[in-house]
């Protein structure tokens, strides 16, 4: 992950918006490689998962987890859009 972020970089790259489930943000927090996140809260009751669907796969913390900072808040017609700053220690 870190190779590959660091050819986007060579290429120019210094913003993107990764989207995909668990396993690609734990890739990213994995390599300390998200600065912001955007979490979407909707409102829907589930049964008969095996795993949560908010899971973050192959994410193994490595001293103390990253800090979140609240930018901003929005209300949608049934959701919430919370925008975050990423704080590494």
């Amino acid at each position: 992950m870190t190779a590959r972020l660091a050819r986007l970089r060579q290429r120019g790259s210094e913003r993107g918006g990764p989207r995909g489930g668990g396993r690609l943000l734990g890739a990213f927090l994995q390599a300390q490689a998200l600065d912001e996140l955007w979490v979407t809260l909707a409102p829907v009751l589930l049964s008969g998962y095996a795993d949560a669907p908010a899971s973050i796969e192959g994410w193994q913390l490595q001293g103390s987890p990253p800090r979140l900072k609240l930018l901003e808040c929005r209300r949608g017609s049934q959701e919430l859009f919370l925008h975050y700053r990423v704080e590494w220690s």
